[in-house]
């Protein structure tokens, strides 16, 4: 006799065959607006057989993958809700094994790679929605672990870098959609440190100075697009700290910005010329 299972508001839910109070053979699942989403095979409470799965909407196929004693096992496959697949694998034990593949619902590829024992490692790449390179990046251990590159949709390179054990490590640059790089530095440990310079897209440099475990601090010194300097001095915790200098575009000197700073705000009438001299 096949037991139902319903909402609060009597609409359906499940509804299969009960042994022993455990859910045993196919059983078929409802959402509150009446629609099938998913049929699951059972064996005395535990997944055990195939499991389909239904979009909702538009009632085409969504899943399908096999489960023997509660594990998933064997070839997966997934389905966009227009049709074509979505994404395929293997699953072995109910872990993620070899190559496994997404797709965009126009059917190009949007992301390949590789896991062991159900943790990504290998080569992994993604692709834009029509067409390119977005991403390669080396994974180990379930973990980024090697070189990464990223690109633009138009083929231009994004950024450049190296992962240790799922954190930034080395020399990393970004470059603009445009052309030309956009920013370099160094990493340690995940974060930002030692000198960082940034350009602007003309290819001017925009601003340089220090990073110090991902704050940044020490002398900075920036520029307008023009290539002329725009403003200097120390920062401390992030923070403008000491006295700073400031230019306007034609290269004049900026007094209302110019002076002394403590924690980002500006001393009223400290210039740093008073400052240094002890007036």
């Amino acid at each position: 006799m096949l037991h139902t299972e319903r909402f609060s508001g009597g609409e359906k839910r499940a509804q299969g065959r009960l042994v022993d109070g455990l859910r045993d053979g196919s059983w078929t699942f409802w959402d509150r607006g009446g629609r099938r989403y998913a049929q699951r095979e059972f064996r005395r409470g535990i997944r055990d057989g195939w499991a389909l799965g239904w979009h909702a909407g538009s009632g085409a196929r969504r899943h399908e993958v096999e489960f023997v004693h509660g594990l998933q096992e064997g070839r997966a496959l997934g389905w966009h809700a227009a049709g074509g697949v979505a994404w395929s694998g293997e699953f072995a034990a109910g872990l993620h094994v070899g190559i496994w593949r997404v797709m965009h619902a126009d059917g190009g590829r949007a992301l390949e790679g590789g896991f062991e024992r159900g943790l990504r490692a290998g080569l992994w790449r993604a692709w834009h929605v029509r067409g390119g390179l977005l991403q390669e990046v080396e994974w180990a251990g379930g973990l980024r672990s090697g070189r990464e590159q990223r690109w633009f949709s138009g083929g231009r390179l994004r950024s450049e870098g190296t992962w240790r054990r799922g954190l930034r490590e080395g020399k990393w640059v970004e470059h603009h959609s445009e052309g030309g790089m956009a920013s370099m530095g160094e990493y340690r440990l995940g974060m930002r440190s030692g000198e960082w310079r940034l350009w602007f897209v003309n290819g001017c440099v925009r601003a340089e100075g220090t990073v110090v475990d991902g704050t940044i601090e020490g002398w900075w010194v920036h520029w307008w697009p023009n290539g002329v300097k725009r403003a200097e001095g120390e920062l401390r915790r992030g923070m403008q700290e000491g006295p700073w200098r400031y230019w306007h575009r034609d290269g004049s000197s900026d007094s209302q910005s110019t002076g002394v700073y403590s924690d980002d705000e500006r001393g009223e009438g400290l210039g740093p010329i008073a400052w240094l001299s002890g007036a």
